[in-house]
């Protein structure tokens, strides 16, 4: 939020994303009769740049990692152009906007609770 106004979202791609680390090198493929060896020296590669990840973190700030600009809708909107927005886009959440200011978040789960007639939970 910038003052009342919604600049961006942390989702939680953007946080599986600071997770991701690149693949292992390519130039550590031996030939087959050491590929025993080859593979425990990979995972330990790729669990060091994980710890990394990991312990940089804590460390970035929000502004830093949030999907921005938000995928919004407004109040007025229905719940088929929801459902349509949030497929289109990828997403499971939405902010819900009036006038600039943050109203809600509708998610996959509200839409589906709806559409059924608000039965179960």
């Amino acid at each position: 939020m910038d003052g009342g106004r919604l600049v961006g979202m942390v989702t939680e791609t953007d946080l599986l994303k600071l997770l991701m680390t690149k693949g292992p090198s390519d130039d550590l493929w031996l030939p087959s009769p050491l590929e025993v060896i080859e593979i425990p020296i990979r995972e330990f590669i790729n669990w060091e740049r994980t710890k990394e990840a990991l312990t940089d973190i804590g460390s970035k700030k929000v502004g830093a990692i949030m999907s921005s600009p938000a995928i919004v809708i407004t109040p007025e909107d229905d719940i088929e152009a929801a459902a349509s927005l949030m497929f289109q886009k990828k997403i499971d959440r939405l902010a819900v906007v009036s006038e600039g200011t943050l109203m809600g978040i509708i998610t996959r789960q509200d839409i589906v609770w709806a559409v059924s007639g608000g039965k179960g939970e």
